[in-house]
């Protein structure tokens, strides 16, 4: 965590002449990606570049999602995690909460169509896999609460999919003990 700065230091700051100032948090922009991004975000660009990087973003999604056929639990595993820290991202730098429940239900709806065969065969990753996934959906069932219910109806019918497919999958039971909803 980030060391608070005292008052003396904060007066000394502010009586910095402008130039140099502008001279530190130029720096101090260059060294934070997400600082830096968040800024190009809120001054550069406007509501259509909002709607193409989460169209970039999906369609990011579905190209890995069903390149990986074959691949082990593990190596989908991996896939999703970067998936979803892709997601996380996207959420750091436009404090877009509808765009985070769109590209999580996206990316766990597409991961159920084309890999639904792991949660078939029981296994130790094929577990992991699961529990990961449930981790996931309870996540987003808590985001989507904190929507407005207007919004929530545009997810209904794909969560509901998530859920019947979960919750019907050879690791149900562990789904359940896990706390994974039946229906929203």
């Amino acid at each position: 965590m980030a060391e608070k700065l005292s008052d003396r230091l904060k007066a000394e700051i502010l009586a910095l002449p402008v130039k140099e100032k502008d001279k530190l948090l130029l720096r101090l922009i260059t060294n934070n990606k997400l600082l830096r991004e968040q800024l190009q975000y809120k001054l550069l660009e406007d509501e259509a570049d909002l709607k193409f990087r989460r169209e970039d973003i999906l369609e990011y999604q579905k190209q890995i999602l069903s390149h990986v056929q074959g691949t082990y639990a593990k190596g989908l595993l991996w896939h999703i995690r970067k998936l979803n820290a892709q997601v996380t991202w996207h959420k750091k730098v436009t404090k877009d909460q509808y765009g985070e429940i769109q590209l999580m239900v996206a990316l766990l709806k597409q991961t159920l169509i084309f890999h639904a065969d792991k949660l078939e065969k029981q296994n130790r990753l094929n577990e992991k896999l699961a529990l990961y996934l449930a981790s996931r959906v309870k996540m987003l069932v808590r985001n989507l609460n904190v929507l407005h219910e207007d919004f929530r109806v545009d997810f209904d019918r794909d969560i509901g999919f998530i859920l019947d497919e979960l919750n019907a999958c050879s690791y149900a039971r562990l789904m359940q003990q896990a706390g994974l909803p039946a229906e929203i």
